[in-house]
């Protein structure tokens, strides 16, 4: 008898621990939607923020890799190269405006660097 409460008691935490697993998946899941679908909108610390559950994530997943199954590893990869994407998106597009606002001052630079005042 022993031994069947303590089958039912090691199957409920079985339950619990890959439940818990799937909610932290989920709310990464959730997060990042809402980076991509907000990209002009996310401040740094939405950012930082989001980089820190990723990084939690990946360690626990590191030490506890036994906990999770199969289909659950597989969505934690696709969000690490959601996340991955997301930043590289983000950057190039921080890029971009950067490059823009440089040939704009390089444009009035050459406006007030005309020869005529030289002389």
């Amino acid at each position: 008898m022993k031994l069947f409460y303590f089958s039912i008691l090691l199957m409920v935490g079985v339950v619990a621990a890959c439940s818990s697993n799937s909610s932290r998946i989920d709310q990464l899941a959730s997060e990042l939607k809402y980076i991509e679908s907000n990209m002009g909108k996310i401040s740094e610390g939405d950012w930082e923020r989001v980089g820190q559950l990723i990084a939690d994530l990946s360690e626990d997943v590191f030490a506890n890799r036994q906990k999770y199954n199969q289909e659950q590893l597989k969505k934690v990869g696709e969000l690490q190269g959601k996340y991955t994407a997301l930043v590289m998106k983000s950057g190039l597009e921080d890029f971009q405006k950067t490059m823009k606002d440089f040939e704009s001052q390089l444009e009035g630079f050459l406006e007030g660097f005309d020869m005529d005042n030289l002389n």
